[in-house]
């Protein structure tokens, strides 16, 4: 298996910090916390680089906060400067991930995303109805229990080593590991992001090649299967809670693993999909409901933009239509009317 060595100097070469700054100030240049940094960024990248090549970076102390939809979840938010560095790691070391990863797994890729999870998922299900009925197809749906709090930091510094062969890297990647926590990985970081569809790699291995499935989707820990067998399923079920104990310390959620047919829809990202339509669930049609409420609010009390408000708007749009949503969205749309 090939290894990668020397990657460290590209990390924390002036150019590529400089690079990484500018991805991720895209759309942030005017919070306070970038304009502070925009101010002397030159000086700041150089004071950086200098930490960096004399392994005396330490992140500092991260914001965390709550969001509550679409369940309670704590988001870690690294400093600008930390954020920096996560961007600089992350365009040497995530091409190199990426080429391990399967073709089938859509989360945080480039031309990936939802919306083509989506699509495959359409395009394995009319490759099954071709030559067998809509009760005859059964769908695996399952998570992880509580996926990114459950992250070993030993499994995946070993899942990284082999690919990486540079100290100098690991060193940097256990320094922004245990700066947030002795175990799993933050919500909220770029990193958190790379680590968590890296973790689950051996898990697609072991489905496709191991179990044999064909008809395998995964979206960060969200999972399915799709075959002609029910029982087929079932045995997978349990082999793959097995491996996931075994091998990566995970559990399977005990209320977020069924196997059912297609006819009765299966819940996947955020949509319920049948054979022949797709449908936004209620939750989320319930969430974004409330969301419009409260902005509709801080629009009144002049506390946000109808910019804001127009944007958010857009992107449960395209969202939305990866449905058959016409008519719900033309009902939400026309019955929303602000009042300054």
């Amino acid at each position: 298996m090939k290894t990668y060595k020397h990657l460290y100097e590209r990390i924390v070469s002036f150019e590529n910090l400089l690079a990484a700054y500018k991805t991720f100030r895209k759309g942030k240049r005017f919070k306070q916390d970038v304009l502070k940094f925009e101010y002397n960024y030159e000086t700041e990248l150089l004071k950086l680089q200098g930490e960096l090549i004399d392994h005396a970076y330490i992140p500092l102390p991260a914001h965390r906060f709550f969001v509550y939809e679409p369940k309670k979840r704590e988001i870690v938010a690294a400093q600008v400067r930390d954020r920096v560095v996560h961007h600089a790691l992350c365009r040497v070391i995530e091409p190199i991930f990426d080429k391990r990863l399967i073709y089938d797994t859509y989360a945080c890729r480039l031309q990936k995303g939802t919306l083509a999870a989506i699509e495959r998922f359409e395009e394995f299900k009319r490759k099954l109805l071709a030559y067998c009925s809509e009760d005859r197809i059964y769908i695996l749906k399952a998570d992880i229990q509580k996926y990114f709090d459950s992250i070993n930091h030993h499994i995946l510094l070993e899942l990284i080593r082999n690919k990486i062969a540079d100290e100098d890297v690991i060193w940097l990647i256990k320094r922004i590991l245990v700066s947030y926590q002795t175990e799993g990985i933050p919500i909220g970081n770029l990193t958190s992001q790379v680590f968590a569809n890296l973790y689950l790699s051996p898990l697609d291995q072991f489905i496709k090649h191991s179990l044999g499935f064909k008809y395998y989707i995964r979206y960060m820990d969200d999972f399915v299967l799709m075959d002609v067998s029910r029982d087929r399923l079932q045995q997978a079920k349990v082999k793959i809670a097995a491996f996931l104990k075994e091998n990566l310390e995970l559990n399977l959620h005990p209320k977020k693993q069924t196997v059912s047919p297609l006819k009765y829809g299966v819940d996947f990202l955020g949509f319920k999909i049948f054979s022949t339509r797709r449908l936004l669930r209620k939750e989320n049609v319930k969430r974004f409901r409330r969301r419009l409420k409260r902005m509709k609010g801080e629009f009144g009390r002049g506390e946000i933009t109808i910019g804001k408000i127009g944007l958010f708007i857009k992107g449960w749009i395209a969202h939305a239509k990866c449905g058959n949503t016409y008519n719900l969205r033309r009902k939400i749309l026309r019955d929303f009317v602000l009042v300054s």
